[in-house]
């Protein structure tokens, strides 16, 4: 897997299409930045693949700033879907409404999904890829 660190957490791409976001400290606007950045120019543009994103907040105080929060009602992406893992309920409520309101703003919505562990994340993936699978498979018209 290769990885980088971005502030106090740390990315990960798993091969074939798969980013992992550790989160250990409130999320500023720059580190979203950068974790974009990192899969446009290294994932993206240089190799085709869009990604199925994972975060996970692995500690309390994993929050969105301000500028984070506005840094993401701005930031349009093109991933297969999203996993946050975990955090505490006021993260997860604040989360889903901020999901839903950018959806709103983009005009379209990605697979998105709030869930306690790594394993229903990975659940989550499997459930979009045998969708997937299934779309490419049926018949055109």
């Amino acid at each position: 897997m290769e990885g980088w660190n971005n502030g106090p957490h740390f990315l990960e791409f798993e091969p074939p299409d798969i980013f992992h976001c550790h989160v250990r400290a409130p999320i500023e606007a720059h580190q979203i930045e950068k974790t974009t950045r990192i899969i446009r120019e290294n994932l993206e543009e240089r190799r085709g693949i869009r990604v199925y994103f994972i975060a996970y907040m692995e500690t309390p105080d994993s929050t969105f700033t301000p500028g984070a929060r506005r840094v993401l009602s701005t930031r349009k992406v093109d991933w297969k879907g999203i996993a946050i893992v975990g955090g505490n309920s006021v993260f997860r409520a604040a989360t889903n409404v901020m999901a839903r309101s950018v959806y709103i703003l983009w005009g379209r919505q990605m697979p998105f999904k709030m869930v306690k562990t790594p394993k229903q994340a990975r659940e989550f993936i499997a459930e979009l890829r045998a969708k997937e699978a299934a779309q490419a498979a049926a018949p055109k018209s």
